[in-house]
């Protein structure tokens, strides 16, 4: 389970780790987030998902006694499944220079 690799490995990180992956679940991609808890983290994380493209079809929130959040989302786009790869890299790399930057919070780009 991509959740518990994570976690198991993440405790010698102090930083974000964003994780992409064909969805074993259906369509689209699981993506995986463990980062230090964040004020806005959902509305951050769903913020960039919508300014991306992607629709979020589930979300799974948790957070550690340690103050970490551990999330995974399922999330499809309408791109061709060829650009897979290419996809899931900019999800990894763009989602954490987001909530590295901890920015302002986007605004909703479809009126949500």
């Amino acid at each position: 389970q991509l959740s518990r690799h994570v976690a198991q490995q993440a405790p010698e990180q102090s930083r974000t780790i964003v994780r992409a992956r064909h969805s074993p679940v259906g369509e689209g991609l699981q993506v995986l987030v463990y980062t230090p808890d964040q004020s806005d983290l959902f509305a951050r994380i769903c913020g960039h998902f919508d300014q991306a493209g992607f629709s979020i079809l589930d979300a799974k929130i948790h957070t550690t006694r340690t103050g970490w959040a551990l999330d995974t989302f399922q999330i499809v786009t309408p791109m061709l499944p060829e650009h897979y790869r290419e996809l899931m890299s900019m999800v990894e790399s763009g989602l954490t220079q987001t909530l590295e930057q901890q920015g302002p919070l986007p605004s909703p780009s479809r009126g949500r």
